[in-house]
């Protein structure tokens, strides 16, 4: 049984993550059950009220607040070319996020180990995401400093546990 974890990477390099999905799930029904464009409507904006986008690979539909490479096609224009490869070298920073996870815990990689229903495996998952946030906001990330953003203060981070 194959369980999948919906990741979310903001520019500071901080994890959210949703799930688990039975791993038939495809990546835009995850997104739909969790309500991922509502949320990010509602709870992601810059403090000039400018909307938070969430760039998503071609597998997930275009929301209000999600967008996705152009499809490919034979009559592409420059532009759109030249925004998919410029979303694409964005959207390395997620890999690099998820791989910050994996490094930091390793026990995540040993897939004979993790067998779901004998162990809870995504609560291994969303601990250790958890845990990297922390490790990202004390240490930083690679991610923000690629996106030259500032990681939150613990402060900030904790303040979401409290409400």
């Amino acid at each position: 049984l194959l369980q999948e974890i919906l990741v979310v990477t903001t520019p500071s390099g901080l994890n959210l993550c949703f799930g688990p999905f039975d791993g038939s799930t495809h990546d835009s029904m995850a997104a739909d059950i969790v309500g991922l464009d509502d949320l990010l409507i509602e709870h992601f904006s810059f403090e000039d009220g400018t909307q938070f986008n969430l760039f998503l690979d071609a597998g997930y539909r275009v929301g209000h607040a999600m967008i996705t490479p152009f499809r490919n096609r034979r009559d592409m224009t420059e532009e759109e070319q030249d925004w998919n490869r410029r979303m694409c070298r964005e959207r390395v920073a997620v890999e690099w996020s998820i791989g910050k996870i994996k490094n930091l815990f390793k026990m995540l990689t040993y897939k004979k180990n993790l067998k779901a229903l004998m162990s809870p495996v995504a609560t291994y998952f969303f601990v250790a995401a958890h845990l990297t946030n922390l490790h990202t906001i004390l240490y930083g990330s690679e991610v923000a400093s690629y996106f030259n953003v500032a990681v939150e203060t613990l402060d900030e981070y904790l303040s979401g546990f409290r409400n």
